[in-house]
């Protein structure tokens, strides 16, 4: 299973997507943590994760009210 966070390996897309979101106006009054934390769902359909996968991360950003949807950012 990944682990969320800079520990790992592999974490290539998620900062991408954070970058590319920067450039956005309406991304400007985001917390850092807020723009990284959609990455991973971007980085676990780029792996073809599976969703068992995808339902753990997405209850954990929940849980903590992060953003799991660019409609959430």
């Amino acid at each position: 299973m990944r682990v969320i966070g800079f520990e790992r390996g592999g974490l290539a897309a998620d900062h991408a997507i954070h970058t590319g979101l920067t450039a956005l106006e309406e991304c400007h009054d985001l917390y850092h943590v807020e723009n990284v934390a959609f990455g991973p769902f971007v980085q676990l359909f780029l792996d073809n994760a599976p969703m068992a996968e995808i339902d753990v991360v997405l209850f954990f950003c929940n849980t903590i009210l992060l953003p799991t949807s660019l409609e959430d950012l």
